[in-house]
């Protein structure tokens, strides 16, 4: 059993609208679509937070904190400081242009990742 814990560190959560016809479940990684609202993120694009929960036509998203994701393709993603982003599948890979994030665990052959928004 491990002793150390990334949870609980500085998360910060924020209510949005779900945008109109979005299929937001909990767990996807979400964009600003409009004022207020977030959206599905799109493959390789930025992603503001992670969908802590949907109810009805709102979507509590974590934009702070440690997250442990579905990773796809390993391939760039580093320990440290890293551009992430998702695919198609709303896993998480490396990216060139998305906003940097620390990574501070891998698992390839789990496919997991966890790192600090």
């Amino acid at each position: 059993m491990s002793k150390i814990s990334f949870e609980g560190y500085n998360e910060n959560s924020l209510t949005f609208n779900k945008a109109e016809g979005s299929a937001i479940k909990k767990g996807d990684f979400v964009a600003v679509s409009a004022n207020g609202t977030v959206t599905v993120a799109a493959a390789n694009g930025d992603i503001i937070g992670y969908c802590a929960d949907v109810d009805g036509d709102y979507v509590t998203v974590q934009t702070q904190g440690y997250i442990k994701a579905t990773l796809g393709s390993g391939d760039g993603v580093a320990l440290g400081y890293t551009s992430l982003t998702t695919n198609a599948n709303q896993e998480i890979i490396s990216s060139t242009t998305a906003r940097k994030v620390l990574v501070v665990d891998i698992d390839i052959p789990g496919r997991t990742v966890g790192f600090i928004l």
